[in-house]
């Protein structure tokens, strides 16, 4: 008899719930080279709003995925 199929992580199926949230894939793909100032990350993601630039921003630093810095200037 086959073993019974064993239950997904609650850590994996976080990550695939942010991961899997519009605009977070092209977000990442930008940052993955380097870092990018707010503005031109904005420029580099035709149709993202500036709002939900942030809001994304945010939810993948709070997940550690990221790291935000603040410039002076």
């Amino acid at each position: 008899m086959p073993e019974p199929c064993g239950r997904v992580d609650l850590g994996i199926t976080r990550v695939f719930e942010l991961l899997g949230k519009r605009w977070t894939g092209p977000i990442i793909a930008v940052l993955m080279t380097q870092p990018v100032h707010f503005a031109d990350l904005r420029r580099a993601i035709p149709g993202i709003s500036e709002r939900m630039l942030s809001d994304r921003l945010t939810e993948l630093a709070a997940a550690g995925l990221v790291v935000r810095e603040v410039s002076e200037g």
